[in-house]
């Protein structure tokens, strides 16, 4: 046996086996994982699926807000020269059902304008989700699920105030390696 690193759990037929090779003199990285490791590790893993799955509900969910930034704090969105000509009170975070509330007027003169010209609308994708589950009716629950690749172009007609998606366009192997 030439590995590197050998890894086990503490049981009476692995402690016989590990003998038998006599792999704790052999010079191999040996690491024996008894029932405290096999905790202590369940634990840091179970805390790091826990903290994915909390980043994944506040980018996804629909009423969850993440943690607000801190006022003056780096993060805070009047420090950013970006948004020094924006006169509104800027969100210190928001939620998905912010976004819809923030997006839907925004989202009835894009209807209007659209309705004799061609309109370009290029947002962050939160913003794209909301104008989504606004035109396409999508449940809270539902939302969740909705991915929007980026960079691909999305489609809609509008004709008579009636709103028809035409769907991503490009290449069908680009839009589904990004979704």
């Amino acid at each position: 046996m030439k590995d590197d690193l050998f890894v086990t759990k503490e049981h009476k037929r692995i402690i016989k086996f590990n003998k038998k090779l006599k792999i704790k003199d052999s010079g191999i990285h040996y690491i024996e994982m008894n029932h405290k490791n096999n905790v202590q590790t369940s634990i840091e893993e179970f805390e790091v699926i826990r903290d994915l799955m909390k980043v994944h509900e506040w980018r996804r969910g629909y009423k969850t807000k993440p943690p607000l930034v801190e006022i003056n704090s780096k993060y805070d969105p009047k420090k950013d020269n970006t948004y020094r000509d924006v006169d509104s009170n800027l969100p210190l975070g928001e939620s998905l059902e912010d976004v819809v509330e923030r997006v839907e007027s925004t989202l009835n003169e894009i209807i209007k304008l659209s309705q004799n010209n061609n309109v370009l609308v290029v947002a962050h994708g939160n913003s794209i989700r909301a104008i989504l589950k606004i035109i396409e009716n999508i449940s809270d629950e539902s939302i969740v699920d909705v991915n929007v690749p980026t960079g691909i172009p999305l489609a809609f007609n509008t004709k008579n105030d009636k709103i028809t998606k035409i769907g991503y366009l490009g290449s069908q192997k680009v839009i589904e390696k990004d979704n």
